[in-house]
Protein backbone atom coordinates (compact mmCIF):
# COMPACT_ATOMS: atom_id res chain seq x y z
CA UNK A 1 0.00 0.00 0.00
CA UNK A 2 1.17 3.46 -1.31
CA UNK A 3 1.02 6.48 1.53
CA UNK A 4 1.33 9.74 0.17
CA UNK A 5 1.94 12.49 3.05
CA UNK A 6 1.80 16.39 1.41
CA UNK A 7 4.02 18.76 3.06
CA UNK A 8 2.70 22.40 4.03
CA UNK A 9 3.81 25.65 2.71
CA UNK A 10 6.73 27.08 4.60
CA UNK A 11 6.48 30.64 5.30
CA UNK A 12 9.49 30.57 6.47
CA UNK A 13 12.38 31.66 3.71
CA UNK A 14 15.39 30.50 6.36
CA UNK A 15 13.82 26.65 6.43
CA UNK A 16 11.89 26.63 2.87
CA UNK A 17 15.00 25.60 0.75
CA UNK A 18 15.85 22.57 3.32
CA UNK A 19 11.73 21.73 4.02
CA UNK A 20 11.68 18.71 2.29
CA UNK A 21 15.32 17.27 2.79
CA UNK A 22 14.00 17.90 6.84
CA UNK A 23 10.59 16.39 6.35
CA UNK A 24 12.23 13.44 4.92
CA UNK A 25 14.53 12.79 7.49
CA UNK A 26 11.50 13.31 9.82
CA UNK A 27 9.51 10.64 8.35
CA UNK A 28 12.52 8.41 8.39
CA UNK A 29 12.69 8.55 12.01
CA UNK A 30 8.90 7.91 12.43
CA UNK A 31 8.70 4.58 10.40
CA UNK A 32 11.83 3.65 12.86
CA UNK A 33 9.99 4.41 15.72
CA UNK A 34 6.95 2.11 14.85
CA UNK A 35 9.74 -0.62 13.24
CA UNK A 36 8.16 0.09 9.61
CA UNK A 37 11.66 -0.20 7.66
CA UNK A 38 10.23 1.59 4.55
CA UNK A 39 12.22 3.67 2.62
CA UNK A 40 10.75 7.38 1.93
CA UNK A 41 10.40 8.47 -1.52
CA UNK A 42 10.49 12.57 -2.34
CA UNK A 43 7.26 12.55 -5.44
CA UNK A 44 6.00 15.50 -7.06
CA UNK A 45 2.19 15.85 -7.25
CA UNK A 46 0.78 18.18 -8.94
CA UNK A 47 3.87 20.99 -9.06
CA UNK A 48 3.66 19.64 -5.18
CA UNK A 49 6.42 17.85 -3.20
CA UNK A 50 5.17 14.76 -1.23
CA UNK A 51 6.48 12.38 1.05
CA UNK A 52 5.68 8.72 0.01
CA UNK A 53 6.31 5.37 1.34
CA UNK A 54 4.96 1.76 0.67
CA UNK A 55 3.91 -0.13 3.63
CA UNK A 56 1.18 -2.68 4.83
CA UNK A 57 -1.69 -1.24 6.38
CA UNK A 58 -1.03 1.23 9.36
CA UNK A 59 -2.80 0.73 12.39
CA UNK A 60 -4.89 3.73 14.40
CA UNK A 61 -1.46 4.17 16.97
CA UNK A 62 1.03 4.11 13.51
CA UNK A 63 -1.38 6.83 11.91
CA UNK A 64 -1.77 8.80 15.38
CA UNK A 65 2.23 9.23 15.36
CA UNK A 66 2.53 9.88 11.30
CA UNK A 67 0.29 12.18 11.52
CA UNK A 68 2.40 14.57 13.93
CA UNK A 69 4.85 15.44 11.32
CA UNK A 70 5.63 18.47 11.51
CA UNK A 71 5.05 19.60 7.65
CA UNK A 72 1.93 17.64 7.56
CA UNK A 73 -0.68 19.90 5.51
CA UNK A 74 -3.59 21.67 8.33
CA UNK A 75 -5.99 18.77 8.44
CA UNK A 76 -3.50 15.79 8.17
CA UNK A 77 -3.12 14.39 4.16
CA UNK A 78 -1.74 10.86 4.94
CA UNK A 79 -3.39 9.18 2.07
CA UNK A 80 -5.14 6.92 1.73
CA UNK A 81 -6.69 7.01 5.02
CA UNK A 82 -7.34 10.71 6.23
CA UNK A 83 -5.84 11.21 10.29
CA UNK A 84 -6.00 14.91 10.91
CA UNK A 85 -3.86 16.49 13.77
CA UNK A 86 -5.62 18.71 16.18
CA UNK A 87 -3.54 20.67 18.04
CA UNK A 88 -4.46 21.09 21.98
CA UNK A 89 -3.99 24.63 22.24
CA UNK A 90 -4.93 27.31 19.84
CA UNK A 91 -2.07 27.56 16.89
CA UNK A 92 -1.38 31.16 17.76
CA UNK A 93 0.37 30.62 20.78
CA UNK A 94 4.03 29.59 19.34
CA UNK A 95 3.42 31.76 16.32
CA UNK A 96 2.34 35.42 17.67
CA UNK A 97 5.66 35.60 20.13
CA UNK A 98 8.00 37.07 17.77
CA UNK A 99 11.94 37.88 18.58
CA UNK A 100 15.19 38.23 16.90
CA UNK A 101 16.98 34.69 16.35
CA UNK A 102 13.84 32.88 17.40
CA UNK A 103 13.29 29.45 16.14
CA UNK A 104 10.68 28.33 13.38
CA UNK A 105 7.66 26.57 15.54
CA UNK A 106 7.99 24.05 12.43
CA UNK A 107 11.38 23.30 12.54
CA UNK A 108 11.35 23.08 16.81
CA UNK A 109 8.34 20.30 15.89
CA UNK A 110 10.23 18.88 14.27
CA UNK A 111 12.80 18.37 16.41
CA UNK A 112 10.01 17.28 18.86
CA UNK A 113 9.04 14.53 16.89
CA UNK A 114 12.30 13.07 16.16
CA UNK A 115 13.06 12.78 19.68
CA UNK A 116 10.09 11.35 20.61
CA UNK A 117 10.32 8.61 17.66
CA UNK A 118 13.62 8.07 19.05
CA UNK A 119 12.49 7.50 22.50
CA UNK A 120 10.69 4.59 24.58
CA UNK A 121 7.82 6.73 24.54
CA UNK A 122 6.79 7.23 21.07
CA UNK A 123 3.52 5.66 21.27
CA UNK A 124 2.50 6.54 24.81
CA UNK A 125 -0.80 7.06 25.97
CA UNK A 126 -0.17 9.55 28.56
CA UNK A 127 1.45 12.64 28.09
CA UNK A 128 5.18 13.67 27.67
CA UNK A 129 7.21 16.07 29.34
CA UNK A 130 10.01 17.74 27.58
CA UNK A 131 12.55 19.98 28.69
CA UNK A 132 14.24 22.96 26.86
CA UNK A 133 17.73 23.48 29.44
CA UNK A 134 18.44 26.67 27.57
CA UNK A 135 14.50 28.40 26.58
CA UNK A 136 15.02 31.39 25.92
CA UNK A 137 11.28 33.21 25.21
CA UNK A 138 10.04 29.42 25.50
CA UNK A 139 9.12 28.47 21.69
CA UNK A 140 10.14 24.54 22.63
CA UNK A 141 7.93 24.83 25.52
CA UNK A 142 4.82 26.89 23.92
CA UNK A 143 5.32 23.96 20.93
CA UNK A 144 5.12 21.06 23.48
CA UNK A 145 2.15 22.47 24.65
CA UNK A 146 0.19 22.93 21.57
CA UNK A 147 0.80 19.13 21.35
CA UNK A 148 -0.54 18.11 24.35
CA UNK A 149 2.41 17.57 25.93
CA UNK A 150 3.71 19.15 29.40
CA UNK A 151 6.84 21.66 29.88
CA UNK A 152 9.87 22.50 31.67
CA UNK A 153 12.01 25.52 30.59
CA UNK A 154 14.78 27.11 32.05
CA UNK A 155 17.10 30.00 30.99
CA UNK A 156 19.54 32.30 32.77
CA UNK A 157 17.80 35.62 30.79
CA UNK A 158 15.55 37.05 33.33
CA UNK A 159 14.03 39.31 30.98
CA UNK A 160 13.38 36.54 28.00
CA UNK A 161 12.10 34.47 30.92
CA UNK A 162 10.04 37.17 31.98
CA UNK A 163 8.57 38.28 28.65
CA UNK A 164 7.66 34.31 28.08
CA UNK A 165 5.53 34.53 31.17
CA UNK A 166 3.66 37.38 30.73
CA UNK A 167 2.60 36.30 27.08
CA UNK A 168 1.80 33.24 27.99
CA UNK A 169 -0.17 34.49 31.16
CA UNK A 170 -2.25 36.93 28.82
CA UNK A 171 -2.51 34.27 25.96
CA UNK A 172 -4.49 31.82 28.69
CA UNK A 173 -6.45 35.17 29.63
CA UNK A 174 -7.55 35.42 25.93
CA UNK A 175 -8.22 32.32 25.19
CA UNK A 176 -10.18 31.76 28.42
CA UNK A 177 -8.71 28.56 29.52
CA UNK A 178 -9.37 27.73 32.55
CA UNK A 179 -5.99 27.74 35.00
CA UNK A 180 -4.08 28.38 38.06
CA UNK A 181 -0.76 30.02 38.64
CA UNK A 182 1.82 28.70 41.04
CA UNK A 183 4.61 31.11 42.15
CA UNK A 184 6.13 34.00 39.98
CA UNK A 185 9.48 34.39 38.44
CA UNK A 186 9.30 37.66 40.66
CA UNK A 187 9.73 35.36 43.86
CA UNK A 188 12.35 33.01 44.68
CA UNK A 189 10.70 29.46 44.93
CA UNK A 190 13.01 27.18 44.83
CA UNK A 191 16.86 26.60 46.14
CA UNK A 192 18.97 24.47 44.48
CA UNK A 193 22.33 23.59 45.32
CA UNK A 194 22.38 26.48 47.57
CA UNK A 195 21.02 28.91 45.03
CA UNK A 196 17.86 30.67 44.70
CA UNK A 197 15.71 29.86 41.91
CA UNK A 198 12.63 31.66 40.70
CA UNK A 199 10.05 29.50 39.37
CA UNK A 200 6.38 29.86 37.63
CA UNK A 201 3.98 26.97 37.50
CA UNK A 202 1.53 26.75 35.24
CA UNK A 203 -1.41 24.38 35.56
CA UNK A 204 -4.41 24.22 32.64
CA UNK A 205 -6.37 22.97 30.69
CA UNK A 206 -7.94 22.97 26.95
CA UNK A 207 -11.83 23.07 28.31
CA UNK A 208 -12.93 23.79 31.42
CA UNK A 209 -14.38 20.61 31.87
CA UNK A 210 -11.02 18.95 31.68
CA UNK A 211 -9.92 20.83 34.27
CA UNK A 212 -12.56 20.06 36.53
CA UNK A 213 -11.78 16.43 36.02
CA UNK A 214 -8.03 17.36 36.64
CA UNK A 215 -6.67 16.39 33.22
CA UNK A 216 -4.29 19.10 33.24
CA UNK A 217 -1.12 20.16 31.43
CA UNK A 218 1.97 21.95 33.13
CA UNK A 219 4.17 24.47 31.98
CA UNK A 220 7.09 25.15 34.60
CA UNK A 221 9.50 28.27 33.93
CA UNK A 222 12.36 28.37 36.28
CA UNK A 223 14.98 31.14 36.09
CA UNK A 224 18.65 29.87 36.73
CA UNK A 225 21.73 28.33 35.25
CA UNK A 226 21.32 25.60 32.86
CA UNK A 227 23.60 23.00 35.67
CA UNK A 228 20.68 23.30 38.19
CA UNK A 229 18.13 21.20 35.75
CA UNK A 230 19.66 17.86 36.98
CA UNK A 231 18.60 18.93 40.61
CA UNK A 232 15.34 20.76 39.63
CA UNK A 233 14.13 17.11 37.81
CA UNK A 234 15.60 15.02 40.14
CA UNK A 235 12.23 13.59 41.18
CA UNK A 236 10.31 13.78 38.13
CA UNK A 237 12.38 13.81 34.93
CA UNK A 238 11.60 14.52 31.47
CA UNK A 239 10.74 12.09 29.11
CA UNK A 240 12.24 14.35 26.11
CA UNK A 241 14.83 17.35 25.48
CA UNK A 242 14.55 19.62 22.81
CA UNK A 243 17.11 22.57 22.76
CA UNK A 244 18.20 25.46 20.50
CA UNK A 245 21.47 25.92 21.45
CA UNK A 246 22.42 29.57 21.40
CA UNK A 247 23.90 31.36 18.91
CA UNK A 248 26.39 33.14 20.82
CA UNK A 249 29.70 31.61 21.68
CA UNK A 250 29.96 33.01 25.46
CA UNK A 251 27.61 31.85 28.18
CA UNK A 252 26.34 35.02 30.58
CA UNK A 253 28.51 36.01 32.98
CA UNK A 254 27.11 36.22 36.28
CA UNK A 255 27.68 37.93 39.48
CA UNK A 256 30.65 39.99 38.03
CA UNK A 257 32.70 36.84 36.67
CA UNK A 258 33.83 36.23 33.01
CA UNK A 259 32.31 34.94 30.72
CA UNK A 260 31.91 31.22 30.10
CA UNK A 261 33.28 29.51 26.79
CA UNK A 262 30.57 28.05 25.27
CA UNK A 263 32.33 24.48 24.72
CA UNK A 264 33.17 25.06 28.35
CA UNK A 265 29.85 25.41 29.50
CA UNK A 266 28.23 22.42 27.76
CA UNK A 267 30.91 20.46 29.37
CA UNK A 268 29.77 21.10 32.75
CA UNK A 269 25.84 21.01 32.29
CA UNK A 270 26.05 17.79 29.90
CA UNK A 271 25.96 15.57 33.10
CA UNK A 272 23.14 17.31 34.91
CA UNK A 273 21.01 17.55 30.96
CA UNK A 274 21.53 13.42 31.50
CA UNK A 275 20.48 13.35 35.07
CA UNK A 276 17.11 15.48 34.02
CA UNK A 277 16.47 13.17 31.09
CA UNK A 278 14.24 9.68 32.38
CA UNK A 279 15.73 6.26 31.16
CA UNK A 280 14.52 5.82 27.95
CA UNK A 281 14.14 9.24 26.53
CA UNK A 282 15.57 11.01 24.03
CA UNK A 283 17.43 14.41 22.90
CA UNK A 284 16.98 16.44 19.76
CA UNK A 285 19.54 19.26 19.79
CA UNK A 286 19.90 22.21 17.15
CA UNK A 287 22.76 24.43 16.95
CA UNK A 288 24.53 27.16 14.57
CA UNK A 289 27.71 25.48 12.94
CA UNK A 290 29.19 28.98 12.37
CA UNK A 291 29.19 29.47 16.06
CA UNK A 292 30.00 25.60 16.80
CA UNK A 293 31.15 23.28 14.69
CA UNK A 294 29.76 19.56 14.29
CA UNK A 295 32.78 17.71 15.29
CA UNK A 296 33.36 19.86 18.54
CA UNK A 297 29.92 19.22 19.79
CA UNK A 298 29.53 15.69 19.20
CA UNK A 299 32.83 15.26 20.99
CA UNK A 300 31.57 16.95 23.72
CA UNK A 301 27.75 14.79 23.44
CA UNK A 302 28.71 11.39 22.83
CA UNK A 303 29.46 10.58 26.19
CA UNK A 304 25.95 11.60 27.39
CA UNK A 305 23.46 10.92 24.41
CA UNK A 306 23.74 8.89 21.41
CA UNK A 307 22.86 11.13 18.11
CA UNK A 308 21.47 10.47 14.99
CA UNK A 309 22.46 14.00 13.00
CA UNK A 310 19.60 15.55 10.34
CA UNK A 311 21.57 18.07 8.43
CA UNK A 312 20.54 21.31 7.55
CA UNK A 313 22.53 24.71 6.00
CA UNK A 314 22.97 26.61 9.03
CA UNK A 315 21.33 23.54 11.85
CA UNK A 316 21.86 20.30 12.79
CA UNK A 317 18.76 18.52 14.23
CA UNK A 318 20.10 15.50 16.43
CA UNK A 319 18.30 13.07 18.09
CA UNK A 320 18.65 9.77 19.80
CA UNK A 321 17.14 6.62 17.30
CA UNK A 322 16.15 3.27 17.92
CA UNK A 323 18.29 0.28 16.46
CA UNK A 324 17.79 -3.80 15.98
CA UNK A 325 20.48 -5.99 17.29
CA UNK A 326 18.62 -9.25 16.15
CA UNK A 327 16.97 -10.42 13.18
CA UNK A 328 16.18 -13.01 11.48
CA UNK A 329 15.77 -14.43 7.82
CA UNK A 330 12.71 -16.70 7.32
CA UNK A 331 12.54 -19.45 4.19
CA UNK A 332 11.15 -23.13 3.43
CA UNK A 333 8.98 -24.34 6.49
CA UNK A 334 9.98 -21.70 8.70
CA UNK A 335 7.28 -19.89 6.73
CA UNK A 336 4.48 -21.69 7.49
CA UNK A 337 2.37 -22.53 10.77
CA UNK A 338 1.16 -25.83 12.00
CA UNK A 339 -1.16 -25.69 8.99
CA UNK A 340 0.60 -25.55 6.44
CA UNK A 341 -0.33 -21.85 5.98
CA UNK A 342 1.86 -18.58 5.63
CA UNK A 343 2.42 -17.74 9.35
CA UNK A 344 1.32 -14.12 10.35
CA UNK A 345 4.54 -11.31 10.35
CA UNK A 346 3.83 -11.21 14.24
CA UNK A 347 4.30 -14.53 14.86
CA UNK A 348 7.87 -14.27 12.95
CA UNK A 349 8.44 -10.83 14.98
CA UNK A 350 7.27 -12.22 18.13
CA UNK A 351 10.01 -15.65 17.58
CA UNK A 352 12.81 -12.97 16.74
CA UNK A 353 11.90 -10.76 20.36
CA UNK A 354 12.03 -13.83 22.02
CA UNK A 355 15.95 -14.58 20.99
CA UNK A 356 18.23 -13.48 24.01
CA UNK A 357 19.95 -10.12 23.78
CA UNK A 358 24.00 -9.68 23.59
CA UNK A 359 23.94 -7.53 26.64
CA UNK A 360 24.63 -9.62 30.07
CA UNK A 361 25.34 -12.90 27.73
CA UNK A 362 29.20 -14.70 27.56
CA UNK A 363 29.75 -16.60 24.88
CA UNK A 364 33.47 -16.41 24.09
CA UNK A 365 34.11 -20.09 25.87
CA UNK A 366 31.22 -21.57 23.69
CA UNK A 367 33.34 -20.15 20.23
CA UNK A 368 37.32 -20.81 21.88
CA UNK A 369 39.16 -23.80 20.46
CA UNK A 370 39.27 -26.43 23.07
CA UNK A 371 42.94 -27.51 21.90
CA UNK A 372 45.99 -25.46 21.51
CA UNK A 373 47.53 -25.49 18.30
CA UNK A 374 50.31 -23.59 16.88
CA UNK A 375 50.47 -21.95 13.68
CA UNK A 376 54.23 -21.31 12.69
CA UNK A 377 55.94 -18.32 10.87
CA UNK A 378 55.30 -18.37 7.13
CA UNK A 379 55.67 -16.30 3.95
CA UNK A 380 59.34 -15.46 3.58
CA UNK A 381 60.15 -16.41 7.18
CA UNK A 382 59.15 -20.23 6.29
CA UNK A 383 61.43 -22.86 7.58
CA UNK A 384 63.47 -19.99 9.73
CA UNK A 385 63.84 -19.88 13.58
CA UNK A 386 61.07 -17.29 14.56
CA UNK A 387 61.87 -14.14 15.34
CA UNK A 388 59.02 -14.12 18.12
CA UNK A 389 56.52 -16.24 20.08
CA UNK A 390 53.09 -14.83 20.61
CA UNK A 391 51.00 -16.54 22.80
CA UNK A 392 46.88 -15.76 21.50
CA UNK A 393 44.37 -16.14 23.37
CA UNK A 394 40.92 -17.42 21.37
CA UNK A 395 37.64 -15.49 22.49
CA UNK A 396 36.49 -16.24 18.47
CA UNK A 397 39.35 -15.76 16.81
CA UNK A 398 39.76 -15.02 12.90
CA UNK A 399 42.09 -17.19 10.92
CA UNK A 400 43.81 -14.77 9.45
CA UNK A 401 45.00 -12.95 12.50
CA UNK A 402 47.41 -15.47 13.38
CA UNK A 403 47.99 -15.92 9.83
CA UNK A 404 49.24 -11.54 9.70
CA UNK A 405 51.04 -12.34 12.73
CA UNK A 406 53.37 -15.45 11.18
CA UNK A 407 53.81 -13.48 7.85
CA UNK A 408 55.83 -11.19 10.34
CA UNK A 409 58.23 -14.26 11.34
CA UNK A 410 56.36 -14.94 14.55
CA UNK A 411 55.08 -18.29 15.89
CA UNK A 412 51.24 -18.25 17.32
CA UNK A 413 50.29 -20.08 19.81
CA UNK A 414 46.86 -20.17 19.94
CA UNK A 415 44.85 -21.43 23.01
CA UNK A 416 41.42 -21.60 24.81
CA UNK A 417 40.24 -18.93 26.63
CA UNK A 418 40.42 -20.88 30.05
CA UNK A 419 44.10 -21.07 30.05
CA UNK A 420 45.50 -20.49 33.04
CA UNK A 421 48.43 -17.32 33.83
CA UNK A 422 50.78 -20.62 34.84
CA UNK A 423 50.10 -22.33 31.54
CA UNK A 424 50.39 -19.23 29.77
CA UNK A 425 53.93 -18.43 31.03
CA UNK A 426 54.97 -22.29 30.73
CA UNK A 427 54.86 -21.51 26.83
CA UNK A 428 57.32 -18.44 27.09
CA UNK A 429 56.16 -16.16 24.83
CA UNK A 430 57.30 -12.77 23.71
CA UNK A 431 53.95 -11.52 23.54
CA UNK A 432 50.28 -11.68 24.27
CA UNK A 433 47.50 -11.20 22.30
CA UNK A 434 43.65 -11.43 22.93
CA UNK A 435 41.88 -12.03 19.67
CA UNK A 436 37.83 -11.08 18.96
CA UNK A 437 34.67 -12.83 20.28
CA UNK A 438 30.99 -12.54 20.89
CA UNK A 439 29.25 -11.27 24.49
CA UNK A 440 29.07 -8.61 26.81
CA UNK A 441 32.56 -7.97 27.93
CA UNK A 442 31.05 -7.03 31.45
CA UNK A 443 30.85 -10.72 31.58
CA UNK A 444 34.40 -11.40 30.75
CA UNK A 445 35.93 -11.55 34.52
CA UNK A 446 37.79 -14.26 34.27
CA UNK A 447 39.59 -12.52 31.08
CA UNK A 448 40.16 -9.69 32.65
CA UNK A 449 41.71 -10.90 35.83
CA UNK A 450 43.74 -13.12 33.22
CA UNK A 451 45.06 -9.83 30.67
CA UNK A 452 46.02 -7.77 34.47
CA UNK A 453 48.16 -10.72 35.63
CA UNK A 454 49.59 -10.39 31.53
CA UNK A 455 50.49 -6.44 32.24
CA UNK A 456 51.75 -7.34 35.66
CA UNK A 457 53.89 -9.55 34.72
CA UNK A 458 55.81 -6.84 31.63
CA UNK A 459 54.27 -8.76 28.28
CA UNK A 460 53.39 -6.80 25.73
CA UNK A 461 50.14 -6.79 24.75
CA UNK A 462 47.85 -6.36 21.76
CA UNK A 463 44.19 -6.89 21.75
CA UNK A 464 41.72 -6.76 18.79
CA UNK A 465 37.80 -6.03 19.07
CA UNK A 466 36.72 -7.98 22.45
CA UNK A 467 40.55 -8.03 23.73
CA UNK A 468 40.16 -4.23 23.00
CA UNK A 469 37.30 -4.04 25.06
CA UNK A 470 39.02 -6.76 27.57
CA UNK A 471 41.98 -3.93 27.88
CA UNK A 472 39.57 -1.04 28.88
CA UNK A 473 38.34 -3.12 31.55
CA UNK A 474 41.92 -4.36 32.84
CA UNK A 475 43.07 -0.43 32.62
CA UNK A 476 39.56 0.30 34.58
CA UNK A 477 37.53 1.91 32.05
CA UNK A 478 33.57 0.59 31.80
CA UNK A 479 31.87 -0.47 28.80
CA UNK A 480 28.90 0.41 27.28
CA UNK A 481 26.29 -1.28 24.51
CA UNK A 482 26.00 0.60 21.46
CA UNK A 483 22.55 1.37 19.57
CA UNK A 484 22.82 0.09 16.77
CA UNK A 485 26.60 -1.38 16.54
CA UNK A 486 29.20 -1.53 14.24
CA UNK A 487 28.94 -3.35 11.03
CA UNK A 488 30.74 -4.10 7.86
CA UNK A 489 33.53 -2.26 6.06
CA UNK A 490 34.62 0.71 4.99
CA UNK A 491 34.45 2.01 8.53
CA UNK A 492 36.37 5.52 8.92
CA UNK A 493 38.71 5.26 11.92
CA UNK A 494 41.37 8.15 12.49
CA UNK A 495 44.62 6.99 14.05
CA UNK A 496 45.13 9.54 16.50
CA UNK A 497 49.13 8.97 17.18
CA UNK A 498 49.63 9.80 13.19
CA UNK A 499 46.45 11.91 12.14
CA UNK A 500 46.08 9.09 9.53
CA UNK A 501 42.29 8.32 8.23
CA UNK A 502 42.07 4.33 7.94
CA UNK A 503 39.15 2.71 5.97
CA UNK A 504 38.26 -0.54 8.41
CA UNK A 505 36.08 -3.28 8.49
CA UNK A 506 34.24 -3.70 11.85
CA UNK A 507 31.67 -5.98 14.09
CA UNK A 508 30.90 -5.39 17.19
CA UNK A 509 27.72 -4.25 19.85
CA UNK A 510 30.03 -2.25 22.86
CA UNK A 511 32.42 -0.38 23.06
CA UNK A 512 35.20 1.58 25.62
CA UNK A 513 33.88 4.28 27.57
CA UNK A 514 37.36 6.22 27.97
CA UNK A 515 37.64 9.84 27.29
CA UNK A 516 38.77 10.95 24.22
CA UNK A 517 41.36 13.40 23.15
CA UNK A 518 43.72 13.96 26.62
CA UNK A 519 46.08 11.54 28.08
CA UNK A 520 44.91 10.14 31.43
CA UNK A 521 45.62 8.14 34.47
CA UNK A 522 43.83 4.28 34.00
CA UNK A 523 41.60 4.32 36.73
CA UNK A 524 42.36 0.53 38.04
CA UNK A 525 43.86 0.89 41.47
CA UNK A 526 44.53 4.84 41.64
CA UNK A 527 46.54 4.46 38.31
CA UNK A 528 48.66 1.45 39.05
CA UNK A 529 49.00 0.74 35.11
CA UNK A 530 50.26 4.43 34.43
CA UNK A 531 48.75 6.88 31.58
CA UNK A 532 46.75 5.70 28.41
CA UNK A 533 44.94 7.31 26.01
CA UNK A 534 42.42 6.79 22.95
CA UNK A 535 44.74 5.79 20.14
CA UNK A 536 41.96 5.62 17.04
CA UNK A 537 38.32 7.00 16.97
CA UNK A 538 35.26 6.37 14.73
CA UNK A 539 34.96 9.50 12.23
CA UNK A 540 31.08 8.45 12.07
CA UNK A 541 30.07 8.84 15.76
CA UNK A 542 33.24 9.41 17.89
CA UNK A 543 33.27 5.79 18.91
CA UNK A 544 36.39 4.61 20.80
CA UNK A 545 38.20 2.91 18.59
CA UNK A 546 41.61 1.98 20.07
CA UNK A 547 43.55 2.49 23.34
CA UNK A 548 47.22 3.15 23.94
CA UNK A 549 49.29 2.48 27.25
CA UNK A 550 52.01 5.09 27.89
CA UNK A 551 53.57 3.43 30.96
CA UNK A 552 53.29 -0.54 30.26
CA UNK A 553 53.83 -2.29 26.54
CA UNK A 554 50.37 -2.40 25.62
CA UNK A 555 47.71 -1.21 23.03
CA UNK A 556 44.36 -2.06 21.43
CA UNK A 557 42.13 -1.81 18.38
CA UNK A 558 38.09 -2.44 18.39
CA UNK A 559 38.12 -2.84 14.61
CA UNK A 560 39.73 -5.56 12.54
CA UNK A 561 43.31 -5.51 11.01
CA UNK A 562 43.28 -8.89 9.86
CA UNK A 563 40.36 -8.31 7.44
CA UNK A 564 41.09 -6.24 4.14
CA UNK A 565 39.95 -3.15 4.44
CA UNK A 566 40.90 -0.57 2.87
CA UNK A 567 42.65 -3.26 1.48
CA UNK A 568 45.32 -3.45 4.13
CA UNK A 569 44.76 0.37 5.75
CA UNK A 570 45.18 -1.17 9.15
CA UNK A 571 47.62 -3.84 8.74
CA UNK A 572 50.35 -1.91 10.26
CA UNK A 573 49.33 -2.54 13.84
CA UNK A 574 50.92 -6.39 13.29
CA UNK A 575 54.31 -4.47 12.18
CA UNK A 576 53.41 -2.21 15.99
CA UNK A 577 52.64 -5.29 17.78
CA UNK A 578 56.11 -6.74 16.09
CA UNK A 579 57.99 -3.65 17.11
CA UNK A 580 56.96 -3.87 20.70
CA UNK A 581 58.10 -7.22 20.87
CA UNK A 582 61.31 -6.01 19.93
CA UNK A 583 62.10 -3.06 22.41
CA UNK A 584 60.86 -4.87 24.75
CA UNK A 585 63.52 -7.88 24.28
CA UNK A 586 65.88 -5.84 23.70
CA UNK A 587 64.89 -3.39 26.33
CA UNK A 588 65.35 -0.42 24.06
CA UNK A 589 61.32 0.57 25.05
CA UNK A 590 61.37 4.23 25.83
CA UNK A 591 65.13 4.40 25.81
Amino acid sequence: MQFCLQLAPHANIRYRDAQVKLGQAELTCLLCALSLPAETQVTTIGGVPCLTFSANALTPEALALLGTHSECVDGGLLRPLDWGRTAYLPDDLSEILKYKGKTSAAFTHMMMNCARAASDFALADQPLTVLDPMCGKCTTGFVALQNGMNAVCLDIDRKDLKEAADYFSNYLQFHRLKHRLKHRLAQSSRTLQKTAVPIAEYTFSDTKEHFAADDVRTLMLAEGDSGLVGDLLKKRPADLLVCDLPYGVQHAPQNGKKAESFPKLLERILPAWRRALKRGGAAAISFNTLTLRKDALLTLLHRQIGLLSLPDDEAQALGVSAGVMRAAIFSGDALLDGDGKLRAIDSMLDEVKATPQMKGMSLYDEVSTKEAYTIEPCGEFEGKEPLFTVAAVDLGIKSMTPHRMAERGCRVHVVPSTITFDELQSLNPDGVFFSNGPGDPEQADPEVNLLRQVLDAGYPFFGICFGNQLLGRALGFGTYKLKFGHRGINQPVKDMTTGKIEITAHNHGFAVDAPIGETVDAPFENGKYGKVFVSHIDLNDNVVEGLQCVDIPAFSVQYHPEAAAGPHDAAYLFDRFVDLMRSVKEGTRNA
